[in-house]
């Protein structure tokens, strides 16, 4: 009984952390996909290694790499669709 307790206030305590990063998020100005760095290095490194010129046991760890590389200089949370 005392661990469903404990459950709970758990859950309440993650879903107030998770209203205030959503509020925060939401307070971010996003961009769109196509203007994130992310985005495009994501798709030059799948044309890189279709094409060859990225061997594809390189493939994975190199994307990986730059991946956490631009997430760590990217500040804004991206977009597909306008927002309202």
């Amino acid at each position: 009984m005392f661990r469903k307790i404990k459950d709970i206030l758990t859950l309440n305590k993650a879903l107030g952390q998770y209203e205030e990063i959503r509020k925060e998020v939401d307070s971010m100005d996003s961009k769109h996909l196509f203007l994130s760095k992310t985005f495009w290095g994501n798709v030059a490194g799948l044309a890189l290694t279709l094409s060859g010129v990225l061997p594809q046991k390189f493939a994975a760890p190199v994307m990986i790499g730059a991946n956490i590389v631009l997430r760590l200089i990217s500040d804004q949370p991206v977009h597909l669709f306008p927002q309202n």
